[in-house]
């Protein structure tokens, strides 16, 4: 999941959850601020009519009539009369009950004289005391406030419809409903708004980091901003810059080391010709005059001094073996012979000079090549089999050496394997001291110089191969 699905995740819920929280604590405090003004409504409504009616008691009481039946009837009928003119709202009335439940007096009627104390909610009147109560009755529900005349045993009931005291509430309810939807919608809005300007900045400082991953230096996130992401995306610029600087820094030193690897190899191929030279002219010849000389001193011993004539006999066999191999080491300081007669077979000369002086076997399989390479490369590519053999000779104590070249489309791939003890690659890799005599740097960057991928795979006994491949570069014509 994204950073801005999570902050996204835990800000929404957080904000939507108060705006309901909020809408219904103002529709609920709103309600009982209602349902308190109703009732002091009511009651005050409810005190006026029994105010009325204690008038009414009064002048019976004061003209001395309130043992005549006709003067209390007439006071009461009066009293129920008057009632009638206290108005509650535009639905609201005061109506009568005796302690029975039998309505005395109602705006309806048809009511009057009817027996309602069958009705739950009209039980509580009936306790002779004052409250107030919720009920329905004639297809409304209503707020009622009551209160007991003892004097006449009257229930007087001050009430008035849910519909006309909470219509408004009731109405604003809906208005309630839709801001708390639209808000909730405002609110995600702007939510996301605020949250996608915060991740924004997140999300190049990701694209950043995956550009320099990729190598890509020449990135700079622009800063927005003067707080911590503003202050991360300055660190990140630095980074960079500096990580620039640093890798110019490293290739421009890998560039001087490869043009000094490049140069201390033309140096080692011009110093092997001066030493071939020397070897061929100067010790070749001093050899040759040597075995002249041992031969002229053969013939002039005595014919009787065979001991003497065996030992020039096995001196001029051992000048003829030195002679053989400094034309050897000579040919094998400068190969000659590529320049005769190709490397193609300058490298079989060299498995055949393996099977000849090592007790190995040297199968080889090249194709036609030597028109596709340039003399220099040549000698590259002869250099880097004559260093491979080299270190099979030396440290692998193999029995077999595998030589191969062949054609792959626009390239001549070249390989080396052989069946010895093989080596731990990762001792290779780390670069220490001791693996150092192998060769392979040397190996490496004359492959360079040919413009080949080299690659080199080897286990603890399981032999080594070495394999890499050169693009072909047709040959200038000199006609």
């Amino acid at each position: 999941m994204k950073i801005f699905q999570k902050i996204l995740g835990m800000m929404l819920p957080i904000a939507l959850i108060s705006l309901f929280m909020g809408s219904w604590l103002t529709y609920s405090l709103s309600r009982q601020a209602l349902d308190l003004m109703a009732e002091r409504w009511l009651g005050t409504r409810l005190n006026e009519a029994v105010t009325m009616v204690t008038q009414h008691k009064e002048f019976l009481r004061l003209y001395g009539i309130t043992n005549i039946r006709a003067g209390t009837t007439k006071a009461q009928f009066d009293a129920a009369l008057e009632l009638k003119s206290i108005q509650i709202g535009d639905h609201g009335y005061i109506y009568l009950l005796d302690e029975t439940g039998t309505v005395v007096s109602h705006p309806d009627l048809e009511q009057v004289g009817n027996n309602i104390s069958h009705y739950e909610w009209v039980k509580p009147m009936l306790q002779k005391v004052s409250g107030s109560i919720s009920y329905e009755w004639l297809g409304d529900t209503h707020l009622g406030m009551f209160a007991f005349f003892k004097p006449w045993g009257w229930i007087i009931v001050a009430t008035d419809p849910f519909d006309e005291i909470y219509g408004t509430m009731n109405h604003a309810k809906k208005y309630i409903l839709a801001l708390a939807v639209f808000g909730s919608m405002g609110i995600s809005l702007l939510a996301i708004i605020l949250v996608r300007r915060l991740v924004i900045p997140l999300q190049l400082l990701v694209q950043g980091t995956q550009r320099v991953g990729k190598g890509d230096l020449d990135v700079s996130i622009p800063i927005k901003s003067r707080d911590e992401i503003g202050h991360l995306s300055r660190a990140f610029n630095v980074m960079s810059h500096n990580l620039k600087q640093s890798l110019g820094a490293l290739k421009q030193s890998e560039f001087r080391l490869q043009r000094l690897n490049s140069r201390l190899i033309s140096a080692q191929e011009d110093e092997r010709k001066r030493l071939s030279v020397e070897l061929h002219d100067e010790v070749g010849q001093s050899l040759a005059v040597l075995k002249l000389k041992v031969i002229f001193l053969e013939e002039g011993l005595e014919t009787g001094d065979a001991k003497a004539k065996k030992e020039c006999e096995d001196m001029t066999v051992y000048i003829d073996q030195v002679i053989e191999n400094v034309r050897r080491l000579s040919r094998d300081l400068v190969p000659s012979s590529i320049e005769d007669l190709g490397l193609a077979a300058s490298l079989m000369w060299l498995a055949d000079t393996i099977k000849k002086f090592y007790i190995i076997e040297a199968d080889i399989n090249l194709a036609s090549m030597d028109d596709h390479l340039s003399l220099e490369n040549q000698i590259l590519i002869y250099r880097i089999f004559q260093e491979a053999i080299s270190n099979t000779v030396k440290h692998s104590s193999a029995t077999k050496i595998i030589m191969n070249g062949h054609h792959r489309e626009k390239q001549l791939i070249f390989s080396i394997q052989d069946n010895g003890k093989g080596f731990d690659m990762e001792q290779i890799d780390s670069n220490k001291v001791e693996n150092k005599g192998l060769g392979l740097p040397t190996m490496q960057e004359r492959a360079r110089m040919l413009g080949a991928d080299f690659t080199i795979k080897s286990r603890m006994d399981s032999g080594t191969l070495l394999q890499f491949s050169v693009p072909i570069v047709m040959k200038e014509s000199n006609g």
